[in-house]
């Protein structure tokens, strides 16, 4: 197994140990080889800091790496990046439009987007984008609001309770584009003849694009197109992506919505960039990814460059506010540890047993990876999976110990997140053993907005159905039965719960089979690292 990760600054270099593997990347990036040392000299900076922090991310981040200097280095030497937004006023009062009294972030983004053919708010879970939008459009007669499935029908309510003005608002939410694309025109025809001062379009990503929809919607004239999510479009290549880029040339102003830009990489910046404010990056994405990013041999980005003027290209669009703008309800969170039954240990230990030898004997990829720990989690969740694709129960443990929780919860409401469909099962059959009023949030069944109206004890989330744009803040107990891999959606399903309108402290609870990938992947998530690459650095004793 490869040695971990070592770096120690002298006064003019920085001095890294690295995986023999990584000898192209750090050749590109201008290191070099020491053999005397058995390491790779660079020259020290804090632009060349940043490259090396970019470029070895995984293994910066992997157990037993020694890179704490690199680490306070680009701390000691970061520069601040100047953004237009400092120079706001925030205005008193409240913002157009609105009936909700604004906080004074919300205010603060009101006063720089407003004057702005295009701009982000990039703002955090639970910072109020959607109230701040609302007073955006108090001015804008015809609207077009791209947004996930998901959350479309959250929309026509929002505008309902915090608008001072009427906004006629049509979900396009019916079986086919088709039937879509006819509703569409005659919404908008009948909008015209009665001379509405505010109408509403709302699409998902995924149908926009679509025939004969996307042609309707790029003939039309629009003041203003909201991007909500718009990290939905960071991919340059995409068609929802080339559909919101020709899409700008239709409207009057953009406004794009996200709590994260950058989810994977800055290059994320281009696809919504080019929809929001084309003349920014300019037109070109490789001209872009040639200018931000350094290429391995297969045209991978393996660094960023030229981060700060990136940055500053940004912020001269963006508001940024974060959740310290906000005061919330206390958050705590206990884990609650589950032991496997016999059966299911001795299952789990062949399949970690597997994987631990693959990866001692660098005999495995991270996508083999991704699948035996997937293997792994479901185990813990008390299921196998079949070769038909259907699953087999072989524990109740995490079952039993939801059924305590909820038994403890005296009938108040609870959120139930889920990584699988055999965890969701499990949370149904709970429910139905306690007689508990059961709602579904996944992507088979959506009883979101029954739930919020107050209708069932229990709502099972399905993660990626429930991480974005959806507020369940009528529960304050919520429950993880078990994780994905993603740090960031894990993040968004906390701030679901604890968010403005969450009038109690929340508890959260973490079902966590012990001696498993549970503890690491909870600790993962805590720590927002890279779950796979963690485990490609583990020994054997971790897995079993």
């Amino acid at each position: 197994m490869a040695d971990p990760m070592q770096v120690k600054l002298t006064a003019t270099d920085i001095a890294v140990r690295l995986p023999y593997t990584e000898a192209g990347t750090a050749l590109r990036l201008g290191g070099v080889w020491v053999p005397t040392w058995k390491c790779w000299l660079f020259p020290k900076s804090p632009e060349v800091a940043l490259r090396l922090a970019s470029a070895f991310r995984k293994l910066i981040d992997a157990k037993g790496a020694d890179t704490a200097s690199l680490t306070a280095y680009i701390e000691e030497t970061r520069t601040p990046v100047p953004r237009a937004q400092d120079s706001i006023v925030i205005p008193d009062g409240n913002c157009p439009g609105l009936k909700t009294q604004a906080w004074p972030h919300q205010r603060a983004c009101f006063a720089f987007c407003h004057p702005r053919s295009g701009s982000m708010l990039n703002m955090g879970m639970g910072t109020g984008k959607t109230l701040t939008t609302i007073a955006l459009l108090h001015d804008a007669r015809r609207v077009l609001i791209i947004t996930p499935k998901a959350v479309m029908a959250v929309w026509p309510g929002e505008f309902a309770k915090h608008a001072s003005y009427e906004m006629h608002a049509l979900p396009l939410t019916y079986s086919s584009v088709k039937i879509n694309a006819g509703k569409a025109q005659d919404f908008l025809a009948e909008a015209d003849a009665k001379g509405w001062d505010h109408a509403a379009i709302i699409v998902n990503y995924e149908s926009a694009w679509r025939e004969p929809l996307s042609d309707l919607l790029l003939k039309y004239h629009w003041d203003a197109v909201v991007l909500d999510e718009c990290h939905k479009i960071k991919t340059p290549g995409g068609r929802a992506s080339r559909f919101c880029a020709k899409l700008r040339r239709r409207a009057v102003k953009v406004y794009g919505l996200t709590g994260t830009p950058m989810p994977h990489s800055p290059l994320d910046l281009y696809g919504q960039m080019r929809a929001i404010a084309p003349d920014l990056y300019g037109s070109n994405y490789h001209a872009f990814e040639r200018r931000y990013a350094l290429l391995g041999e297969f045209k991978q980005p393996i660094s960023y460059i030229n981060q700060q003027e990136m940055q500053e290209k940004f912020f001269s669009v963006a508001f940024q506010a974060g959740r310290e703008c906000i005061s919330l309800p206390e958050a705590t969170h206990t884990v609650i540890p589950v032991t496997l039954e016999a059966e299911a240990r001795r299952k789990y230990n062949e399949l970690a047993t597997e994987l631990a030898t693959e990866v001692e004997g660098g005999q495995i990829t991270a996508s083999n990876a991704l699948v035996k720990l997937l293997r792994l989690q479901q185990i813990c969740g008390g299921a196998v999976k079949t070769d038909d694709g259907s699953y087999v129960r072989i524990s109740t443990a995490k079952r039993a110990a939801l059924t305590e929780l909820l038994e403890g919860m005296g009938g108040e409401p609870c959120v139930v997140f889920c990584r699988f469909t055999s965890d969701i099962d499990a949370v149904r059959e709970a429910c139905a053993n306690l007689q508990l009023d059961y709602a579904e949030l996944s992507g088979k069944r959506n009883d979101l907005a029954a739930f919020q109206q107050g209708n069932g004890h229990v709502i099972a989330v399905q993660i990626q159905s429930g991480g974005v744009g959806v507020d369940l803040t009528r529960a304050r107990y919520c429950v993880y039965y078990s994780l994905g891999f993603d740090a960031g959606a894990f993040e968004q399903s906390l701030a679901r719960v604890h968010r403005p309108g969450q009038k109690h402290n929340v508890s959260y609870y973490h079902l966590i089979a012990q001696k498993s990938v549970d503890e690491r992947v909870y600790q993962a998530m805590r720590d927002k690292r890279d779950v796979v690459a963690q485990f490609l650095h583990l020994k054997k004793e971790d897995f079993v």
